[in-house]
């Protein structure tokens, strides 16, 4: 056994002022006066105050239970001073005792209907104190099409049975649905500032009235040095307007641009990020490209160029970065501007270009933590095989392909997090 067999004790301060006096015995007792005197002498230095005095109460003959400790002092006169008391708890510790974890024996699973503890399908498990990460695959062949609800349990090897977790599915089969019929682009524009109105704005030619990619030249004549809002709209065939894209620049004396980036890169993967230079910087400026989250905390630095004039900064994604999605911003270290450019980067499992056949997220790696994030692959014969995991909350993944998106075991979308899978992808 242990036992508290002491009572160290620094009693803040003891600071008797007794008419200027030298104080020149303290002394102590526990519970029982023994009388002026008689108590227990604490060892001092004789002074007119005395502070942060720690002494040491032996605790060897004080049964368990609660106790009071006094403490007084005497001057160099004779006087005694008042009595300072402190109750204290004595508890006399036990050895603690680790408890023993049963094994988990037995784990079995059921749909919808409970046919009664041990009864249910079992899974095959060896039996452990802990399991983790454990796929269990369910049959859907006699599943109807709707609603159902998974069930499992686990049972130790004293025979005690766990609560029962559970998890709603839906069980669809078929065709999928013929995609609703977008309607087909009929005008583009866009304007600085201040809306003329719908259809008054200035008209960016568009290549395709389908899907398209539009590179237009703005004209920032006019516009004073400072901050500045384009707006950009389209309008269908049916005369329906979309929403008003909005982005924010800067018109500056100098200023930075990205060149053409693709969008999605893969881990370890070293690609070009084009600098577009305006206006004259400084020798010895350094352009660095740096990796941040959607909200806006740095990741790390992808590369560097010392440069006054437009090229390339050769950059990698760190090796450690979690998958999703992020942005780069484009900086100068001479001058440095009062606003800087930055572009959506997706950190992905698939590695553009081409557009990918086939996708497949294995359980290693490639969960989704947290942003918005895309897997796209072939949009008429493409597949995505996915075993990975959306977690926390506010985390969102979509899932494009054209021929089929499985999710195979291993796969979860934790709660709060929104996972969309749909039939699309990229050409």
């Amino acid at each position: 056994m242990k036992y508290i067999r002491l009572l160290l004790l620094c009693i803040g301060c003891i600071s008797y002022s007794l008419h200027a006096q030298t104080i020149t015995r303290v002394e102590y007792y526990v519970d029982t006066d023994p009388g002026f005197g008689l108590a227990t002498t604490v060892p001092i230095t004789e002074a007119a105050t005395i502070t942060d005095l720690g002494f040491q109460v032996p605790m060897t003959n004080l049964s368990d239970g609660l106790h009071k400790l006094h403490i007084r002092a005497k001057d160099s006169n004779g006087r005694w001073s008042q009595v300072e008391s402190h109750p204290f708890l004595r508890v006399t510790l036990l050895p603690q005792v680790q408890p023993v974890v049963p094994k988990v024996v037995q784990i079995e699973y059921f749909l919808d209907t409970d046919p009664g503890y041990g009864l249910a399908t079992q899974v095959t498990i060896s039996a452990a104190e802990t399991i983790n990460s454990l796929t269990i695959p369910v049959s859907m062949a006699n599943v109807a099409e709707g609603l159902h609800t998974f069930f499992v349990r686990a049972k130790d090897e004293n025979g005690r049975w766990t609560m029962v977790s559970n998890h709603p599915f839906l069980r669809v089969s078929g065709s999928v649905p013929p995609a609703i019929p977008v309607p087909n682009l009929a005008q583009v524009e866009y304007f600085i500032d201040t809306d003329p109105g719908f259809g008054l704005a200035t008209s960016i030619p568009i290549s395709s009235t389908t899907n398209t990619t539009l590179n237009a030249t703005v004209s920032l004549s006019g516009l004073a040095l400072g901050q500045h809002y384009m707006h950009i709209r389209a309008k269908d065939m049916n005369g329906r307007w979309s929403q008003v894209n909005s982005y924010t620049f800067i018109v500056s004396n100098q200023a930075l641009a990205f060149g053409s980036v693709p969008p999605t890169w893969c881990l370890a993967q070293t690609f070009a990020i084009p600098v577009q230079v305006y206006g004259n910087f400084n020798a010895g400026n350094i352009f660095h490209a740096d990796l941040y989250t959607e909200s806006g905390q740095l990741v790390g630095r992808l590369g560097s160029l010392s440069s006054s004039t437009s090229g390339n900064i050769t950059a990698t994604i760190p090796a450690g970065t979690a998958l999703g999605s992020y942005k780069i911003r484009l900086i100068s270290t001479s001058p440095t501007l009062d606003a800087y450019p930055e572009i959506p980067l997706v950190v992905s499992a698939n590695c553009p270009p081409p557009c990918p056949q086939d996708v497949v997220l294995p359980i290693s790696g490639n969960d989704f933590v947290s942003g918005t994030t895309a897997i796209k692959s072939n949009a008429t014969t493409g597949s995505i095989t996915a075993s990975n995991k959306i977690l926390n909350n506010a985390t969102m993944a979509t899932y494009e392909a054209g021929r089929y998106i499985l999710l195979a075991p291993g796969f979860e979308a934790g709660r709060g997090t929104i996972f969309i899978a749909q039939k699309g992808g990229c050409e």
